[in-house]
């Protein structure tokens, strides 16, 4: 259910966390997140889209309990393979890792999502949230504001 951005974006914050020391009694620690790969997939309906992050300045303020959170700039553009049509669009956040494996998402998170990556048989998409999406450590997924629809901007 997790987005490959977000996904990747929680992969390079655990390799930062990684290089952090984890002594109880050490400050946060501030460190550079390496920017996120291209991502090429049906994530519209029919539609093969590129996401390349465009700007990406983002840190990781990872604390000695295991808890990070990601602040900066991550401008993402989203492209349709087949007209070329892209739209540029504002993804950063913040984000928040508990030290029990949540995750969320506040702000701007671009989702973009290949058939079935919800549930058997739903389409692909992607879009813009403005509010808050949450990855609970049991799995659960909650999403709660208002959400931009990316596909039919480019298709």
């Amino acid at each position: 259910m997790i987005s490959k951005f977000l996904t990747v974006l929680a992969a390079a914050v655990a390799v930062v966390l990684a290089a952090a020391s984890a002594a109880t009694a050490d400050p946060p620690t501030r460190t550079l997140v390496p920017p996120p790969p291209t991502f090429t997939g049906e994530f519209c309906p029919g539609v093969d889209v590129q996401v390349t992050a465009v700007i990406a300045n983002q840190y990781v303020l990872a604390f000695s309990n295991g808890s990070f959170i990601t602040t900066g700039r991550l401008v993402g553009q989203v492209t349709n393979l087949s007209t070329g049509k892209s739209v540029v669009v504002n993804a950063s956040g913040p984000g928040f890792q508990g030290p029990d494996g949540s995750f969320t998402a506040r702000g701007l998170t671009l989702v973009f999502l290949t058939p079935g990556t919800i549930a058997p048989g739903s389409p692909a998409t992607t879009y813009i949230l403005s509010g808050v999406l949450s990855f609970a450590a049991d799995g659960t997924v909650t999403q709660i504001g208002h959400v931009t629809d990316i596909c039919s901007q480019i298709t």
